[in-house]
């Protein structure tokens, strides 16, 4: 859920609804508001499953992790070839994707055993480590399926994107009055009051809005 997490923090700085921004009557330039409400209905419907299904994921996400964290890993001695100190374990992930990686060229042929010790004994302790690995990640994965993990993060994925849909749909959509305005610049805006860096392609519209609603402004 890695990609999830910048784009809902993104969205945090959202306001739950337009409607409580209060602005002088005669400052509204625009009077149908049919197709803005119905696009943030849309919005706030979509940004509530994301966020009733994000606080289930999240309970589900962190018992999987321990679960997935209590199954064990396989230590291994020392390696004099490489100066590795023992014990090596299959949560050394440098030593694992080394390992990995001398198996695959064993395997291809582009590296052989040859007569020294301490070589076949280096290669030989990365076939042992590189098949301890592979056991435990089947392990993880075995646990993940039985908490459904990954159907979970497909779902959060989809819900994200729909809330980042029906957001974007808001924004490009021209503003029909000045709390809509105001909803907007909201958007444009982290908690810090900066410009969030993903905010450039709704800048365009926004002066728009702001020409056609406060020409003088302008």
């Amino acid at each position: 859920m890695s990609t999830n997490t910048k784009r809902r923090d993104l969205l945090k700085v959202a306001p739950l609804c337009a409607v409580a921004v209060a602005l002088p009557a005669t400052a509204s330039a625009v009077s149908d508001r049919t197709a803005w409400e119905k696009a943030m209905r849309a919005y706030l419907a979509a940004k509530s499953e994301d966020a009733a299904f994000l606080a289930e994921w999240r309970i589900t996400s962190d018992r999987c992790k321990a679960a997935c964290e209590r199954v064990p890993h396989e230590a291994f001695p020392s390696d004099p070839y490489t100066g590795t100190p023992g014990p090596i374990t299959t949560d050394n992930a440098s030593f694992v994707r080394r390992a990995r990686r001398t198996v695959a060229d064993l395997a291809s042929g582009r590296m052989h055993f040859d007569d020294r010790p301490d070589l076949r004994a280096h290669r030989k302790l990365c076939q042992d480590v590189a098949a301890a690995a592979d056991r435990r990640d089947e392990q993880v994965r075995r646990v993940r399926s039985s908490f459904a993990m990954d159907e979970a993060d497909d779902m959060a994925e989809e819900l994200c994107d729909r809330v980042c849909a029906t957001h974007s749909a808001l924004m490009a959509m021209p503003a029909p009055d000045l709390a809509a305005l105001h909803w907007k610049l909201d958007q444009l805006r982290d908690q810090d009051g900066d410009m969030e860096s993903w905010a450039a392609r709704y800048v365009a519209q926004t002066f728009a809005d702001i020409a056609r609603l406060l020409p003088a402004a302008a």
